[in-house]
């Protein structure tokens, strides 16, 4: 096996310089460990760099990317994704909006939060995550990822924690993003599958669960299948199925919003269901199954 060259970054050994990410912020200082795999996809997730007098240039190994001061055009790929890079004020995301954070060179867990609001080029101001009955110990000055998914559109950012705050509620301050890299799974890609799921609505009587099976699926969306109605068009449910990982089967509860209602064979009923407001570990994973799924079974795309 050979050494790593001087520009390369090697699992279990002590980084030989300084890592930035593309706009010169501090990711992990020299001397620091990557211990997993997990750690090294993290860092290659938005870009890793080192700087070489007065640029930056991208490290042996993990995916070049442009200069900072361009912005490069949108490029697809087969899987039937487009990645780009974009402004974070473009993905108009709400105050509520919620993402994961996960903490570079500290664990590997990715913890939900809120954005609570931001100030264009200053901040953002996001709610501390919460784990085991209270508030994660974030650091100022850690290094972490951020993670967005909208509609089909899953977004990472790299920021670091500019402040800690526990009043008048526990919230942070991260540094503001300049550009977000994006990858966008065309809405019209599904997928036939058969998941065993559960829908719950209202009714005059009360909350009612009933059966129904997945029929097919998208990251934004499904085909629900049920021998009963599920719901009016227009109406609010909660989906609940397991999804297939590659780290074994994951139990999604997924708010969705009944979009059509039609007739199959015999007096079995289709319901067309639009996911609503998804954690981004969600929407990551049905992405993730989705592209996946369509490659091994070379499916076409199908008009959703």
């Amino acid at each position: 096996m050979h050494a790593p060259s001087k520009e390369q970054i090697a699992i279990g050994r002590p980084l030989p310089f300084p890592v930035y990410d593309r706009d010169g912020q501090l990711l992990l200082r020299e001397g620091y460990v990557i211990e997993s795999m997990r750690q090294f996809e993290t860092l290659s997730e938005t870009g890793v760099f080192r700087r070489n007098g007065s640029g930056m240039i991208p490290l042996v190994g993990v995916r070049r990317v442009e200069r900072p001061n361009a912005l490069p055009a949108a490029t697809s790929n087969s899987g039937g994704s487009t990645q780009r890079e974009i402004p974070f004020e473009s993905l108009a995301l709400p105050v509520g909006a919620r993402f994961t954070l996960e903490r570079i060179g500290h664990d590997e867990q990715r913890y939900t939060t809120r954005l609570f609001g931001y100030i264009p080029g200053v901040s953002l101001l996001v709610e501390t995550p919460l784990a085991d009955g209270g508030v994660v110990m974030f650091r100022e000055g850690e290094s972490c990822i951020a993670r967005a998914f909208s509609g089909t559109d899953a977004f990472a950012f790299s920021a670091i924690v500019l402040s800690v705050r526990y009043a008048p509620d526990a919230y942070l301050h991260l540094t503001y993003p300049k550009r977000v890299s994006g990858t966008s799974v065309r809405a019209e890609r599904r997928i036939d599958v058969k998941l065993i799921a559960t829908v719950s609505h209202a009714t005059a009587e009360g909350p009612v669960s009933s059966p129904c099976r997945v029929v097919d699926l998208s990251a934004g969306g499904a085909q629900l299948e049920a021998r009963v109605p599920l719901g009016e068009v227009g109406e609010r449910v909660e989906v609940a199925f397991r999804l297939p990982t590659h780290r074994g089967e994951a139990t999604l509860a997924l708010a969705a919003e009944i979009r059509t209602v039609g007739q199959a064979d015999g007096e079995r009923r289709l319901h067309g269901v639009q996911f609503q407001d998804l954690d981004p570990v969600h929407g990551l994973a049905l992405q993730g199954y989705v592209a996946r799924a369509a490659a091994t079974r070379g499916t076409e795309n199908k008009s959703g």
